[in-house]
């Protein structure tokens, strides 16, 4: 089992094998000193054509061996088989003559005759050949059978020299032969009389010379042979595997000692960290002390100061009450000389009391005051020092389009943000981030490198270019680990190119109220399956229709109530569940459906306040749920949350000018944008999410990038964006950012349509007659169809009036409401 696929890489060829002519009527086998004579015509081979050759195989020694060694009693004619020949139909490429050819090379696929093979090989240096046996026209009544098989003697290295006749014997060829030093005793799971001789390298199975008919055209060698590649092979690999194994130990041994170091840097880490951290409570001590010294000697000069103050009062208070006793004893006597001389005293006083002023008051304060120094310090104290590590695989993400989708030949970028083991962003490059993209298996070289951008500061952009469509897995690896979210499932698409769009590939509905039919549609979106949402506008109820135009269901009539609608226009798919959301104009008010059309809930009524509308046009829905809906006649788009509660607006404010005449349709493109069709200003306005700024594209006429009454917008799974330019008759698309791509739908060869005659028969006249077919209006399932018929050479051009309303399908198909002929057509 392991030679199967060991022998893939078995680059030594087969010894070389010769020819011999029908004059051979013997050849010789040299096995450990023996050797055997056979005759072919002991072998009942006596009616052979003349002037032909064939080729013996080495393979019928081993039989004539095999049955020399188990000394089978049976007849020689019964014993051995003649090789399965096959005629040679095929011509020599080299010759000018007719001769047959009885040579394949394998390496050019070209048939050579015995002549030619060999100048072919000096030529080209190919060494593998295919002998073909020419046939000899079996015989029957000699016990002879000949199947068509060619002979097959493996890989075969010819030189010059082996392809010359042996020296000195011209009708004898001798065979050497590792099968003849080796007999096998192994017997055959398909014929037990038999024993296993021979290894098919194609079917990776043992044979004995009976099994040698199932293995036709396969690659067949002696099992000794395949052996003793094995062991060849398994003795290479035990090499290999030892040297791997010793990989393996250093391997081992480093990552032990990167534990090692890891934990010698991690205490080294923390050393310094302890270190500077007492280095600061150091200082902070010290100028808690320098502080407190500072209190200290304030409040002692202010104490002295208010001890003197205090000292200096008490004594006058004494010398002022001494003098009041003083005068208060003179005023009792009746003296008047005393009365004077007390009035005397007492006045000087009172004038030493008033003259002390401003010293009647504290000579100092209370005041000793700390000032806090700003946040500064602390903010430098939190954020003192910092522990930095390398990118952690784990905390590291990528987001941009390369991660989500991708186109054929068209680049993919994405941006990935390196974090560390604490989960905080990168601020310095230098982490090896490996991107590898695996293309589906189906490609010959399925696995690239792309190429990665370190950017300085923590980020890196990666950029690829897919070659096939299908799934690609895009592997973001840092030391061999996946970031989060790696491997990404990248879905690759083939570019679409509308520029050569003429043909219609389906077209179906017509004016009318039955299943089927439609009455001045205007909305259509794809749900979850890829159905078509076909909002019926004057039928008032939603459609859904298969991509291929048959009618599934009806929801819906006219009123007010749940699930009741009053003239609806936009329908918009929600990509995260598949709910369907509808815009019912005429009630004012968005309804919300589950993705199995069951009603769910309303919002919005008439009015002009945030949350309210006067008559709604459209709708779209991100991926995250938000609802952005189009308020015509309030000349603005509102943004509203999965659950119907008002986010944001933009457009007209009081006696602002006008951002908006009339949006009508409105979508997200895969940045998030919202692009928007300004009805009455001829233009498409795309919105960033915020809704704070905005950019505009086109302006009124009907040259390319010009609009007249833009309706519907959507955009495809590359970005681009595809306008339905109404009263132009065509859908114009632009790139992502802008830019003119093509247009469609406005032909001179045009399909007309025309209202249903008298007999209730609607026609589909084309301008080819090839194409033009009547049909039955519609009933109960299935709806109006007009699909190419099959005697037609090519599907009509069609030709669209007043296009409203555009979809794309998951395969690219665009679907387009065309109004003005209440039908649905795809490209």
């Amino acid at each position: 089992l392991m030679y199967s696929n060991l022998r893939m890489d078995l680059s030594e060829e087969r010894k070389s094998c010769t020819a011999v002519s029908h004059r051979d009527l013997s050849m010789k086998a040299e096995s450990n000193n023996n050797s055997l004579e056979v005759d072919f015509n002991e072998l009942n081979i006596s009616e052979t054509p003349a002037n032909q050759s064939f080729i013996c195989s080495s393979f019928v020694l081993g039989v004539i061996k095999e049955e020399e060694v188990d000394n089978r009693s049976e007849s020689t004619t019964s014993m051995v088989s003649p090789p399965s020949v096959t005629e040679v139909a095929n011509k020599c490429a080299r010759c000018s003559t007719d001769t047959l050819a009885s040579r394949l090379c394998l390496q050019c696929k070209v048939y050579y005759c015995l002549s030619c093979i060999e100048p072919h090989l000096a030529e080209s240096s190919h060494t593998t050949v295919l002998f073909l046996e020419e046939s000899p026209g079996g015989d029957t009544d000699s016990g002879i059978s000949s199947p068509t098989l060619p002979l097959v003697t493996g890989q075969c290295n010819f030189t010059q020299q082996s392809m010359a006749p042996v020296s000195g014997c011209d009708e004898v060829t001798r065979f050497s032969s590792s099968a003849d030093q080796l007999p096998s005793t192994i017997p055959c799971a398909t014929h037990v009389d038999q024993v296993v001789r021979f290894y098919c390298d194609l079917c990776q199975q043992p044979a004995c010379k009976m099994c040698l008919s199932k293995h036709v055209n396969h690659s067949v060698v002696y099992l000794q042979d395949a052996v003793a590649d094995a062991k060849q092979l398994t003795v290479a690999m035990l090499d290999d595997a030892r040297l791997g194994a010793a990989a393996l130990s250093e391997v081992a041994h480093n990552v032990e000692n990167a534990v090692e170091a890891v934990r010698t840097s991690s205490n080294k880490a923390a050393d310094a960290v302890n270190c500077n951290i007492s280095r600061h409570q150091k200082a902070l001590e010290d100028r808690g002390k320098e502080l407190m010294q500072s209190i200290k000697q304030v409040e002692e000069v202010k104490l002295q100061k208010l001890h003197n103050q205090l000292t200096s009062l008490m004594s006058k208070e004494n010398c002022v009450t001494s003098t009041i006793q003083m005068v208060e004893a003179l005023m009792e006597s009746s003296s008047e000389v005393a009365v004077f001389a007390s009035k005397s005293t007492i006045r000087v006083e009172v004038e030493s009391i008033m003259a002390m002023g401003d010293r009647m008051e504290p000579c100092e304060t209370a005041a000793i005051v700390y000032t806090a120094p700003d946040s500064s310090l602390l903010d430098a104290l939190a954020s003192l020092g910092g522990v930095t590590s390398t990118a952690c695989a784990e905390n590291s993400t990528a987001t941009g389009d390369g991660v989500r989708r991708s186109s054929v030949g068209k680049p993919a970028m994405f941006l990935v943000q390196a974090r560390d083991h604490l989960n905080e962003l990168r601020c310095v490059g230098g982490d090896p981030f490996l991107v590898s993209i695996m293309a589906p298996m189906r490609a010959g070289s399925t696995k690239f490198i792309a190429e990665v951008h370190d950017r300085k500061n923590g980020t890196y952009t990666a950029g690829y270019v897919p070659y096939m469509e299908g799934v690609h897995a895009v592997s973001v690896t840092l030391r061999g680990q996946h970031i989060n979210g790696s491997p990404f499932q990248v879905d690759v698409i083939s570019t679409r190119c509308y520029s050569n769009i003429l043909h219609a590939s389906v077209v179906f509905s017509c004016e009318g109220s039955n299943v089927g039919e439609l009455n001045r549609p205007w909305g259509i979106c794809c749900d979850h399956y890829d159905n078509l949402v076909v909002a019926d506008r004057s039928n008032n109820r939603l459609q859904v229709f298969r991509p291929d135009g048959l009618s599934l269901c009806v929801i819906g009539n006219y009123g007010d109530g749940p699930g009741q609608f009053n003239k609806p226009t936009g329908v918009a798919c929600d990509p995260s569940d598949g709910r369907i959301v509808v815009v019912d104009k005429d009630n004012h008010r968005v309804q919300v459906f589950s993705s199995s059309l069951n009603f769910l809930f309303a919002f919005g009524e008439k009015g002009v306040k945030a949350g309210q509308f006067n008559y709604p046009w459209d709708a779209a829905v991100n991926s995250t749920g938000s609802i952005v809906v189009t308020d015509s006649r309030n000349h603005r788009i509102q943004m509203f949350d999965r659950d119907g509660k008002f986010l944001r607006k933009f457009g007209l404010e009081g006696s602002m000018w006008k951002k908006f005449d009339s949006p009508r349709g409105v979508c997200f493109n895969p940045e998030g944008e919202i692009a928007i069709s300004d009805f009455n200003n001829h233009r498409v306005v795309v919105v960033n999410d915020a809704m704070n700024s905005a950019r505009y594209m086109g302006s009124e006429g009907s040259a390319s990038s010009q609009f007249r009454r833009p309706q519907g917008v959507v955009t495809d799974a590359e970005g681009n964006i595809l306008v339905a330019d109404s009263r132009n008759n065509r859908i114009q698309v632009f790139s992502s950012c802008g830019t003119y791509i093509a247009a469609f739908g406005s032909n001179e060869n045009l399909v007309k349509f025309s209202s249903s005659n008298s007999a209730g028969i609607s026609q589909f006249s084309y301008s080819n007659d090839a194409y033009s077919s009547s049909r039955n209006s519609c009933s109960t399932p299935p709806p109006l169809m007009s699909p190419v018929s099959p005697a037609c050479s090519a599907p009509p051009v069609v030709q669209l009036d007043c296009p409203c309303a555009l979809t794309v399908g998951r395969d690219g198909r665009v679907f387009i409401i065309d109004f003005g002929n209440n039908r649905i057509v795809g490209f």
